[in-house]
């Protein structure tokens, strides 16, 4: 999913008309991680489990820039995601909150720098430092100049989904700068954006913490394949996490 990695974290970018089906497919994981963390407690395995929170949370963005508009049409590589091990010059790219809304904004229609910081409510200067890290790093790509409302050229941004094709190592300041985006995201969208919740915390053997990562990487790739430019714009993310005792 979007930072696909930060080992513990989680998240995908989609807009799909299935909204009531992932609902379904998340309560059947946290069920799944119930059983597990059930037969850890009451004794059906001696060995030691890892304590562990499973949180998650998929959005609506009602916001005008992200409507109906049609996502532009993906390409072969980016439907197929492969991962790899992210260069630190790319774990530095994401280490900030802005540049993942910078994403998740570009996602659907390619934005100019403007569109973007009026959209963000921030400074242009500061809005296109961070643009031009993204697109240094790959994350982002400059489209070709196009001529404005007034005839004034102007260039155009779209994420490249390469979010999807790597590993991020396991930091917990790139997760940290994930979660407070998607916080942003969710207060911009309304007191109604939240379509549902899921938060578990539980005790799991490692075997069972390598099938709750797979699981949940299934199901993003799962409902990342039904994207539909009609569907409804949602926003999922899903973070495993260690805890305190």
């Amino acid at each position: 999913m979007s930072g696909r990695g930060v080992s513990d974290v989680v998240g995908t970018e989609v807009g799909c008309a299935g909204a009531a089906s992932l609902e379904a497919g998340l309560t059947e994981l946290g069920d799944c991680v119930d059983d597990a963390a059930h037969a850890t407690a009451t004794g059906m395995t001696t060995t030691v489990s890892a304590r562990m929170m499973l949180v998650f949370i998929m959005l609506m963005d009602s916001s005008p820039l992200m409507g109906k508009s049609p996502s532009l049409a993906r390409s072969k590589e980016q439907e197929t995601p492969t991962e790899r091990d992210a260069t630190p010059q790319e774990m530095r790219a994401l280490g900030h909150p802005l540049r993942w809304r910078i994403l998740r904004l570009t996602l659907d229609k390619p934005l100019t720098n403007k569109q973007i910081a009026e959209r963000l409510g921030r400074d242009p200067g500061t809005v296109l430092h961070h643009v031009r890290e993204l697109v240094n790093a790959g994350f982002l790509e400059a489209e070709a100049v196009r001529a404005g409302k007034r005839g004034a050229l102007e260039r155009p941004y779209r994420a490249t989904g390469k979010t999807w094709r790597v590993r991020l190592a396991a930091d917990a300041g790139t997760a940290v700068a994930i979660i407070d985006a998607v916080r942003d995201e969710l207060l911009e969208a309304g007191s109604d954006a939240a379509v549902a919740t899921l938060r578990l915390g539980v005790r799991l053997k490692p075997d069972d913490v390598v099938a709750l990562r797979t699981a949940l990487d299934e199901l993003g790739i799962q409902f990342a394949a039904r994207d539909d430019p009609e569907g409804e714009p949602i926003g999922i993310l899903g973070v495993i996490h260690r805890r305190r005792p």
